[in-house]
Protein backbone atom coordinates (compact mmCIF):
# COMPACT_ATOMS: atom_id res chain seq x y z
CA UNK A 1 0.00 0.00 0.00
CA UNK A 2 2.32 2.60 0.62
CA UNK A 3 4.14 1.93 -2.62
CA UNK A 4 0.67 2.68 -4.32
CA UNK A 5 0.60 5.85 -2.17
CA UNK A 6 4.15 6.91 -3.39
CA UNK A 7 2.80 6.68 -6.77
CA UNK A 8 -0.38 8.49 -6.34
CA UNK A 9 1.45 11.27 -4.73
CA UNK A 10 4.13 11.55 -7.94
CA UNK A 11 1.23 11.78 -10.57
CA UNK A 12 -1.18 14.16 -8.35
CA UNK A 13 2.18 16.15 -7.83
CA UNK A 14 2.78 16.43 -11.65
CA UNK A 15 -1.28 16.94 -11.79
CA UNK A 16 -0.90 20.09 -9.42
CA UNK A 17 2.29 21.29 -11.40
CA UNK A 18 0.66 21.03 -14.52
CA UNK A 19 -2.66 22.33 -13.90
CA UNK A 20 -4.00 25.90 -14.30
CA UNK A 21 -7.75 26.29 -13.34
CA UNK A 22 -7.41 28.07 -9.66
CA UNK A 23 -10.25 26.11 -8.09
CA UNK A 24 -8.69 22.70 -9.03
CA UNK A 25 -5.33 23.70 -8.25
CA UNK A 26 -7.00 24.07 -4.36
CA UNK A 27 -8.56 20.88 -4.54
CA UNK A 28 -5.60 19.09 -5.83
CA UNK A 29 -3.84 20.57 -3.46
CA UNK A 30 -5.56 19.32 -0.49
CA UNK A 31 -5.58 16.14 -2.18
CA UNK A 32 -1.64 16.07 -2.27
CA UNK A 33 -1.19 17.06 1.60
CA UNK A 34 -3.75 14.30 2.44
CA UNK A 35 -2.12 12.11 0.48
CA UNK A 36 1.15 13.07 2.11
CA UNK A 37 -0.37 12.64 5.51
CA UNK A 38 -1.33 9.29 4.24
CA UNK A 39 2.28 7.71 3.46
CA UNK A 40 3.80 9.07 6.83
CA UNK A 41 1.31 7.52 8.67
CA UNK A 42 1.63 4.49 6.76
CA UNK A 43 5.73 5.12 7.12
CA UNK A 44 5.57 4.98 10.71
CA UNK A 45 3.20 2.19 10.68
CA UNK A 46 5.73 0.03 9.29
CA UNK A 47 8.60 0.78 11.41
CA UNK A 48 6.37 0.18 14.10
CA UNK A 49 5.32 -3.20 13.03
CA UNK A 50 8.89 -4.53 11.94
CA UNK A 51 10.82 -2.45 14.54
CA UNK A 52 12.35 0.24 15.36
CA UNK A 53 15.85 -0.76 15.68
CA UNK A 54 15.52 -1.65 11.65
CA UNK A 55 17.59 1.86 9.94
CA UNK A 56 14.99 1.15 6.67
CA UNK A 57 12.38 -1.61 5.69
CA UNK A 58 13.31 -3.18 2.70
CA UNK A 59 10.60 -3.30 0.03
CA UNK A 60 12.80 -4.31 -2.98
CA UNK A 61 10.77 -7.70 -3.27
CA UNK A 62 7.58 -5.65 -3.77
CA UNK A 63 9.39 -3.53 -6.28
CA UNK A 64 10.26 -6.22 -8.02
CA UNK A 65 6.36 -7.39 -7.97
CA UNK A 66 5.19 -4.14 -9.57
CA UNK A 67 8.10 -4.02 -12.32
CA UNK A 68 8.97 -0.84 -10.48
CA UNK A 69 12.59 0.88 -10.71
CA UNK A 70 14.38 1.84 -6.98
CA UNK A 71 14.13 5.43 -7.97
CA UNK A 72 9.93 4.37 -7.83
CA UNK A 73 10.38 5.19 -3.72
CA UNK A 74 12.04 8.57 -3.80
CA UNK A 75 9.34 10.80 -2.04
CA UNK A 76 10.25 14.49 -4.07
CA UNK A 77 9.54 17.85 -2.53
CA UNK A 78 6.43 19.13 -4.01
CA UNK A 79 6.81 22.24 -5.88
CA UNK A 80 4.37 24.12 -4.24
CA UNK A 81 6.38 23.88 -0.94
CA UNK A 82 9.42 25.45 -2.99
CA UNK A 83 7.21 28.20 -4.73
CA UNK A 84 5.48 29.20 -1.59
CA UNK A 85 8.42 29.22 0.16
CA UNK A 86 10.19 31.45 -2.78
CA UNK A 87 7.09 33.83 -2.23
CA UNK A 88 7.85 34.26 1.50
CA UNK A 89 11.80 34.70 0.92
CA UNK A 90 10.57 37.48 -1.88
CA UNK A 91 8.47 39.30 0.35
CA UNK A 92 11.26 39.37 3.24
CA UNK A 93 13.87 40.39 1.09
CA UNK A 94 11.85 43.28 0.39
CA UNK A 95 10.72 44.04 3.87
CA UNK A 96 14.64 44.34 4.68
Amino acid sequence: AYVQYVQIFRRLERAYDQMSHPQKRVEVKRTLEATIGRCLELRHWVLKKFGRELEHVSLDETLEDMNLPVDAMEIPVPRYFVDDRRHELGARDKFL
